[in-house]
């Protein structure tokens, strides 16, 4: 790819633009040929979960999706600040240590 198509910007739907709110994690799936993930949402009024977003991914392109997504989450800590650790890895923690002070 040459240098002007990487910079060409790429088309995208004004729909696109406005982007959904994932604030309940995700859920990743896999078959043979192709990865799925759903982006969930909480509702706060029912409290019910849902999806919001699900894309579809070939095994190369999740693969390249994690890499680049390793890349962008270590410029991020490295210009702010290290990101806590996810929740349950927290609360897991904390069930252990509770565990052995028993």
């Amino acid at each position: 790819m040459s240098e002007e198509e990487k910079t060409k910007p790429i088309p995208i739907d004004k729909d696109v633009t406005k982007g959904v709110l994932s604030n309940h994690g995700f859920s990743i799936g896999f078959m043979s040929d192709l990865f799925h993930i759903d982006f969930l949402s909480l509702d706060p009024i029912s409290g019910e979960e849902y999806v919001v977003a699900r894309i579809f991914l070939t095994p190369s392109g999740m693969k390249t999706l994690a890499k680049g997504l390793s890349g962008v989450l270590k410029k991020y800590e490295e210009m702010y600040a290290p990101i806590a650790k996810a929740l349950s890895e927290i609360e897991e923690k904390e069930k252990a240590k509770e565990k052995s002070s028993t």
